[in-house]
Order: structure tokens, then sequence, then C-alpha cells
């Protein structure tokens, strides 16, 4: 029998909890609601995703955002909607240049932990691509190393398709707009995915921005996704689809309620799950031993309830962000 994390509301485990989600994990997969925010532009790109795939062709999604509104899981979601179209098996990498790196240099890098990838998966890669990979660490830098990065990532792919593989690539806070450039021209002749997040309090995010539009969503070679805080009524979806997901009792949190007070509260994903989350935890704490949910309102939580736990909850939030 399954330990329960919250046995006063029959919940084996909190269906509020923030974190990246897994979509490896059909549980996981559940709690993700791509009718909230940003992800609404997900469907946007589905028919582009879907005839890229089909002609094994690139693509490259920018996901921007601040802190807390789910760059990852959406950039997660995103290689798991490519590997549905593909036909072949995919390998996923991923990396994060440091703030401060050369494009050329991350791009070598990244190359790098490709081809470690393909070697830990037991696949082979062929002596003259092997070649080409060692020889992008002796090229002198900017200016020299696109042109041969172009070819060896066309000869990765190739050597995977007669495999039967593929790849895709999620690439953690891109640091400039060119990037994206040259991640078009050397990811040209392949048929992989290339998800980049961005934070948008990032000093270049306005530039990486615009190369995204110029380079990606103009030229149909991907797009751009751009997350924000949660309005109410989003809020209200949220809540209600991670709840009746992993339960089939009526929800404690009064729908709207939650709508109202987050109309006027805005907050980012992670942060009102997070708020939620706790608040559950503090009322499962408070109430009598022995309550049991629906049949003690004690554990309910009404619109002024909701607006009254919120500041306790967000002095917690803000000590675990530190």
């Amino acid at each position: 029998m399954q330990r329960m994390e919250l046995p006063y509301y029959n919940l084996v485990r909190n269906p509020f909890q923030n974190r990246t989600l897994d979509f490896a994990r059909p549980d996981d997969e559940k709690l993700f609601v791509r009718e909230v925010d940003g992800c609404h532009g997900i469907t946007a790109l589905e028919p582009a995703m879907r005839e890229r795939a089909r002609a094994e062709q690139p693509m490259c999604v920018v996901v921007m955002g601040g802190s807390g509104t789910g760059r990852t899981t959406v950039a997660h979601y995103l290689v798991k909607l490519w590997r549905g179209l593909v036909t072949r098996r995919n390998l996923v990498v991923r990396c994060e240049p440091m703030p401060d790196s050369d494009v050329e240099v991350f791009l070598t890098e990244l190359v790098l932990y490709l081809r470690n990838e393909i070697e830990s998966s037991g696949i082979h890669l062929a002596d003259s691509t092997s070649k080409l990979i060692d020889s992008l660490e002796s090229l002198p830098g900017k200016g020299t190393i696109g042109p041969k990065l172009e070819r060896v990532l066309r000869n990765v792919d190739t050597d995977l398709k007669a495999k039967d593989w593929g790849f895709a690539c999620v690439i953690e806070r891109a640091p400039t707009g060119r990037l994206l450039e040259e991640l078009k021209r050397a990811f040209a002749k392949t048929a992989g995915l290339v998800v980049v997040t961005v934070d948008d309090v990032n000093p270049t995010a306005s530039e990486v921005r615009a190369a995204a539009k110029q380079h990606l969503a103009d030229s149909g070679f991907g797009g751009l996704l751009e997350l924000n805080v949660l309005p109410g009524a989003d809020v209200r979806v949220l809540i209600d689809r991670r709840w009746t997901t992993v339960s089939p009792l009526r929800n404690p949190f009064d729908l709207d309620g939650l709508e109202e007070v987050f109309s006027t509260m805005q907050r980012p994903i992670a942060r009102v799950l997070f708020l939620l989350s706790q608040m559950l935890v503090y009322r499962h704490g408070e109430v009598a031993p022995g309550a049991v949910w629906p049949d003690d309102d004690a554990l309910a939580f009404t619109r002024d309830a909701i607006r009254n736990n919120l500041p306790m909850a967000d002095v917690t939030w803000r000590e675990v962000s530190r």
C-alpha cells in the first residue's frame, strides 16, 4: 500500500508540488497543463513541428520567460512532442553555456556533449565523424568553426540515421542572439530539434528575442514562445486540472476565489504552485487529527482563506528562493 503524503486529503502526493516535469514519467505528463499562459503558443507551433519532422528538417524553438515561468518544463515538453512526431528514436542532450562563453567554444562543447551521449548509449559514430569532432578543438576560434561545425553535425545526423536514431538538444539560458544565428547555420543539414531557453531579465533578452524572430520565426526555421505571469483564469484551469489528475474528490480550493484573488495578485506558474502546495501542507498540519476531506470543511479554502493565507506562503517562497 502506498504511503499517503497528505492522508487527510487522501493524497498519495501533493498535486501542486513545484518542480520541473519529466515527460518520460506518465504521471508527470498528466500534470502538464498546456492551456495556460505562453503554452497556448505550443498549439500554434505544432503544424510547423509536424511538417518539419515529416520532411526530416531541423527546427529551433526559443522559450523565453522570467524566473518561475516554467521555461525548462516547456522545453522538455517540446522535446516530448518532437519525439512523438519523428520516426527515429531520439537522444536528448542538455547543456548550459557560461554567461561569458564564446559562441564557438560553446558550440564545440555542445558537439562533445552530444558525442558523449551517443557513445554512452552504445552507438558508434564513423571514424571520419569522430576525427572531424576531434578537429573542432584545434580550430583557432571566432569565424573559423562555423563551416566545419555544419559538416560535423551533418555527419553525426547521417551516422545516427543509419541506426534509426536522431537527436534533440535543450540549451538553457542563451547568452546572446548570435547563438541562434549560429545554431541555425550549424543544424541546417540535420533533422534535429534544438530548444533554447532565455531568461527575460538577462540584459541581452531583447537581442535574443529579435534574433529569434529574424532567424527562426520569420524564416520558418522555428519559433518563439514567451511565458509570463498567470492571469486568474489560468490559475483556475491549472489548479482544477492538477487536482482532478490525482483525485476524484472535490477540489478543496474555491475555484472562483482562486480566479478572483490571482487576477489582482498575478504570479508565475512556479510561484502559484509553490504557494498552493504550501497552503495545502499548512492546512493539513493545522486541522484536528483524523479529519477527512471532503467531509470536514476545515480542510477547505474559501476565497477569504486563500487571500489570507497567501502572505505567509509568500514569505516561505522568498526564503527558499534566496
